[in-house]
């Protein structure tokens, strides 16, 4: 059976599914002659070959596609006489097939049209990246969202994935990068022709600025044919021509190729969202002074909400965004991203909420906190390129393509070695010894995100206070932060729910994190520097009901002592230092992950935890000697590499009320008996899963497993068979796995069925 909709194929058991993309030439002519002979003989050659060539003739018009071979050759069907097909042929080919797609789009929700409608601005055949489509989304106001608790980027994960599998898009090689076929994006161009253009190449269609809401212009050539189609728009100051534009958004890239200078007033009715855009890539060099002029000769009107300046390589931000007078009295959210030589911040509205930093190199940077990177020698390869883009490339080096193509043709350790203290060496001559400017953010803000941005110990706790309406703060990639501030600033934050810590490579304390009173959800992901000393982990809000650890070690503050509070194993053998968590005063966590982290050895008061719902714990071997077990009958699911956990930290009544478990990356080859014993308890079992394991055979006792609802088994290469199943077993899914153990499930005559 063929369907657009994958979800179709998922309810009727489809083990197998073939995506049907363009056809090559010789494969869409055999399907099309099937379609209009179908088991009819004819016997006449030459009359076959004929009409095959007037079929190739008119191949490109089809585009390939598998529904029109389908929808045109069914019109065919057995007639031979070559005036017909030549008529037929030559005529509205896709009449048909267009009705077939108009249906499908009529189907979707009303939401995830709009968003299809949208990729019409998309050139055909250009490639999409999920992530930046998404993002457009939310810019244009296509995505709700009515509980607080969702993020709305997880809401337009969904919605890509809906279209995803209606067939709306299609994947490619590149895993985040998909494509609209060329009859679909026919489709959304006329079903939004009122609302959308796209222009390319020579202007050939009338332009009606009243109708038009989203205008799209790849091209400078297409933006010069259009100067007698709208008001003379050639340049950027002639952009206010456009009084009766009523769109929502504006985006201009390409701003590094202004050559001159032009007072630009964007007094466009309406305009809430505002996107001016830099190259940013290594081999182009320009005049920071040109970017600066460009961004000073903007005027725009004061009823912006949100404003993205990305590339910018001026200094000194627009008179408009740090003059005493306010002009954008609106604006609720402004993104800086790579403005690498930036030294100051805007003086803004008290209207802004949503504050984005990324890849600035504001504030500077102290040489008492480059000391401290310039010493460390924990420093991987992998994270070299990220590293430059947070130091060096802030300063507007110029060696940082030289030391990455270095670094690609060539690696070792004394190389490592000498790029730090090049690096450093660097940004110690391009450091100005001059005074830091107060950073002050507007006491309205609720989000904030700092991004590859050289802040130190000093200048957080200065940019964090008086912010007493912030929710959400996420700090990424802050290379020289050793610790977060004290109680004192921290417990300023007084509505503070949200925050994400990333890639704080030299992160050591947590501060004064426990005066975060209303802080639920806490995420610390590869901080490699923190340590387990001074109670570290004791320190964590009381409120925390999310917890997400990975990737962190716990170490030592010097790892070349002993510890004297080393345990001893069943065998009398030393187990290096274990740090502990301390979870007994989290009376409301309810998801708890801790993954890759190989130093934690315990979870103090784990079985305090009545509330703990969801576990996760993968890549923490030392827990293998917790004596702590969990005690809660109310977990709902439990992840992890290593089966032993079920029995070292889960008591027989926990293990009696699980509903779902998820082994995945397990190494071993097969399960200890103790491992298969334990699963004869898992009494109230409904779902399970097997992920990226070793195991070549499921245990046995899963037969016994009288509640088990769903079982799957995803990319497990060595499992060629299973053990008998339990009756109640409704959903059995296998992908990524041996092609035997297909065979021997196969309906209805595979070993297994």
């Amino acid at each position: 059976m063929t369907t657009r909709g994958k979800g179709v194929a998922d309810s009727l058991g489809a083990r197998d599914i073939l995506d049907l993309k363009e056809l090559e030439k010789s494969d869409f002519l055999s399907l099309f002659m099937y379609y209009a002979f179908g088991d009819v003989k004819i016997d006449d050659n030459d009359l076959y070959k004929k009409l095959e060539e007037i079929v190739s003739q008119n191949e490109p018009k089809l585009h390939g596609s598998p529904l029109a071979a389908r929808m045109v050759g069914s019109r065919l069907r057995k007639r031979t006489n070559v005036d017909f097909w030549k008529r037929i042929l030559s005529g509205d080919l896709l009449k048909d097939t267009m009705k077939s797609l108009l249906w499908s789009y009529q189907n979707l929700e009303a939401h995830l049209q709009r968003c299809f409608l949208y990729c019409s601005l998309f050139s055909k055949g250009q490639k999409i990246r999920r992530k930046n489509l998404i993002h457009l989304w939310v810019a244009e106001g296509f995505i709700k969202t009515v509980d607080e608790s969702e993020r709305i980027e997880d809401i337009g994960q969904d919605y890509f994935d809906a279209l995803l599998s209606s067939s709306f898009f299609q994947p490619t090689e590149d895993d985040d990068l998909y494509t609209i076929h060329d009859l679909l994006h026919d489709l959304a161009e006329v079903v939004s022709k009122d609302r959308y253009l796209r222009v390319e190449g020579n202007l050939t269609k009338a332009v009606e600025p009243q109708d038009i809401r989203h205008l799209s212009l790849p091209t400078i050539d297409t933006l010069i044919d259009l100067v007698e189609k709208i008001a003379g728009i050639r340049v950027l100051k002639q952009l206010g021509n456009l009084r009766n534009f009523q769109g929502y958004s504006i985006h201009i890239n390409g701003l590094e190729n202004v050559k001159e200078k032009g007072e630009a007033p964007v007094e466009i009715k309406g305009l809430e969202l505002l996107s001016l855009k830099w190259s940013t890539t290594d081999n182009i060099s320009r005049s920071s002074d040109m970017d600066a002029q460009v961004l000073e000769s903007l005027r725009l009107p004061p009823d912006l909400h949100h404003l993205e300046i990305v590339g910018y390589q001026g200094c000194l931000l627009p008179s408009w965004m740090v003059g005493d007078r306010n002009l954008l009295p609106n604006l609720i959210s402004l993104e800086l991203i790579r403005c690498r030589q930036l030294k100051q911040l805007p003086i803004i509205s008290p209207t802004l909420t949503n504050l984005v930093l990324s890849a600035c190199s504001l504030p500077i940077v102290s040489k008492e906190d480059l000391a401290i990177i310039r010493s460390t020698q924990d420093v991987r390869i992998s994270q070299v390129v990220t590293f430059m883009e947070g130091l060096v490339a802030t300063y507007g080096s110029h060696i940082v393509s030289e030391i990455r193509w270095d670094l690609q043709h060539g690696y070792d350790s004394q190389k490592l070695h000498n790029w730090l203290e090049k690096t450093m060496d660097i940004v110690y001559q391009n450091q100005q010894e001059e005074e830091e400017a107060q950073r002050v953010l507007p006491p309205s803000l609720y989000s904030l995100d700092i991004r590859s941005c050289p802040l130190t110990d000093s200048t957080l706790p200065e940019g964090l206070r008086g912010l007493t309406s912030l929710i959400s703060l996420n700090l990424f990639n802050i290379v020289s932060l050793t610790s977060l501030p004290s109680a004192d600033v921290l417990g300023c934050l007084t509505v503070l729910t949200r925050l994400d810590i990333r890639q704080c490579w030299f992160l050591t304390s947590l501060g004064g994190l426990q005066a975060l009173g209303s802080l639920r959800e806490l995420f610390i992901f590869f901080c490699p520097s923190l340590s387990a000393e001074g109670g570290s982990t004791s320190i964590l809000p009381s409120s925390l009901e999310w917890l997400k650890v990975e990737a962190c070690h716990w170490k030592h503050l010097d790892d070349s002592q002993p510890d004297p509070t080393s345990a001893i194993d069943s065998e009398g053998s030393d187990i290096p230092f274990a740090a502990s968590l301390q979870l007994g005063h989290l009376k409301s966590l309810w998801n708890l992950s801790i993954t890759n982290c190989p130093n934690i050895g315990s979870l103090l008061g784990l079985q305090e935890l009545n509330n703990l719902a969801d576990l996760t714990l993968t890549g923490c071997p030392k827990l293998a000697h917790a004596e702590t077990k969990l005690g809660s009958p109310v977990i709902r699911s439990f992840s992890t590499d290593a089966p032993s956990m079920l029995y070292v930290l889960l008591t027989e009544e926990a293990l009696a009320s699980l509903p779902r478990l998820w082994i995945h990356e397990f190494k071993e080859e097969s399960f200890r008996s103790e491992e298969e014993q334990v699963f004869q308890h898992l009494t109230s079992l409904k779902s399970l899963r097997f992920e990226r394991c070793s195991i070549k055979s499921l245990p046995n006792s899963l037969e016994g497993l009288s509640s088990l609802q769903q079982l799957r088994i995803m990319d497990c290469p060595n499992i060629t068979s299973l053990p008998d199943l339990p009756r109640s077993l409704s959903e059995l899914d296998f992908t990524g796995c041996n092609p035997v153990l297909k065979r021997r499930c196969q309906k209805p005559h595979g070993q297994d069925w």
